[in-house]
């Protein structure tokens, strides 16, 4: 009977934990909805140095509330894909929140954190190249 009440316990446990996920994963796809223009980019190890866009740019990525994904420059369209809000153990074992996205099928993962109207992409510190892109919210 022990063992039966044990096993309750751990799979409750288990189906609170996923629900938190989930619900870390749904906030933060509705406060991406929105147009985003490049700010920043740095990169640790990659031949391009350390950038910093001026406003109206153009560099400009949109996040649509029903999972698309648009990358533009200026009024072009340079891709136009699906994109998902996930929970990526690939470099910790708590897990970052991270964006998936079809532009690269099999690219690095890209964890996302948005702060004071700023969206933050970058790669884990994991991966050799350490690259973190940051947005302005314009829309």
């Amino acid at each position: 009977m022990k063992i039966y009440w044990l096993a309750v316990f751990i799979l409750a446990i288990a189906a609170c934990s996923c629900k938190k996920e989930g619900q870390a994963e749904k906030q933060l796809k509705s406060q991406i909805t929105g147009q985003w223009e490049l700010e920043i980019y740095s990169c640790g190890e990659c031949p391009v140095p350390f950038t910093s866009y001026p406003q109206g740019s153009g560099h400009i990525i949109a996040f649509t509330k029903d999972g698309r994904f648009i990358r533009k420059l200026k009024d072009s369209i340079i891709f136009s894909g699906r994109y998902a809000i996930v929970t990526n153990k690939e470099c910790t074992k708590t897990g970052n929140l991270a964006l998936q996205t079809t532009e690269t099928a099999n690219g690095p993962v890209n964890f996302i954190t948005i702060e004071n109207l700023k969206l933050q992409l970058s790669t884990p510190a994991c991966y050799s190249d350490g690259a973190t892109s940051v947005y302005r919210r314009i829309e």
